[in-house]
């Protein structure tokens, strides 16, 4: 019984690997198949792509054959009709010895000659014009009133001021000051990084209660439309 068993098991065993084999090798040859069919699918649209560009070379090939043939039947009419404007013009011309054709054409180079000199006369006139017209042009510029400037800011260094900035911190020095010595410099830079003050002593006392070593100091006068506003004075 065992050895029953075993050998159904294993016949069993044989079936599911042949199955699985033939499965494999079915869904093997359709992947092959479906490559296949795509490759000739491929190579029929570069054949049919291949056959559209020779067509239009064709095409092209007869367009610039006809062009080069029209143009050169064209090229050969032309020297045709310029002989026969030649020939046209080549023909004799007649002389007439008559008196009243050179009388004629006295008078006409008599008329022409006239008309060149009026002709030459005109641009002159034209020219003066022209220039009596630029000279008042001038004139009324230069007599043209001048603008005035409005919202004109200017700034103008005060050396009395500063000097009277100077003469306070001398006669009001603190004991920091005489302690540890002090030089006052006047620097314009110092506009930048304080603030400016109107000049009064006790302003400038306070300025310098807590200072000493090099002091800086500067005054100048704001001007606003070419008045006088204020004078600012720094203290750094």
């Amino acid at each position: 019984m065992r050895k029953k068993k075993i050998c159904i098991i294993i016949i069993c065993i044989l079936t599911f690997i042949i199955l699985t084999c033939s499965l494999l090798m079915f869904l093997n040859k359709k992947d092959i198949e479906i490559e296949t069919a795509s490759i000739e699918d491929n190579k029929q649209e570069e054949e049919n792509i291949i056959d559209e560009n020779i067509v239009n070379n064709e095409i092209l090939e007869n367009n610039v054959v006809e062009n080069t043939v029209t143009e050169n039947t064209s090229i050969a009419k032309t020297p045709q009709t310029e002989i026969s404007g030649i020939k046209e013009d080549t023909k004799p011309t007649t002389t007439n010895s008559n008196p009243k054709n050179s009388q004629s054409k006295n008078s006409k180079s008599k008329t022409s000659s006239l008309s060149k000199t009026e002709t030459q006369s005109k641009p002159q006139v034209i020219t003066n014009q022209k220039t009596e017209e630029n000279s008042q042009i001038v004139t009324k510029e230069e007599t043209a009133p001048a603008v005035s400037e409005t919202n004109v800011e200017k700034y103008v260094r005060n050396d009395v001021m500063i000097s009277k900035i100077k003469q306070t911190i001398e006669n009001n020095a603190t004991e920091d000051m005489k302690k540890f010595g002090y030089n006052v410099v006047v620097d314009s830079s110092i506009k930048s990084r304080t603030n400016q003050f109107t000049f009064a002593e006790n302003r400038v006392i306070n300025a310098i209660r807590l200072k000493f070593g090099t002091i800086r100091i500067y005054a100048e006068d704001y001007y606003y439309n070419g008045e006088l506003i204020m004078t600012e004075c720094y203290i750094l």
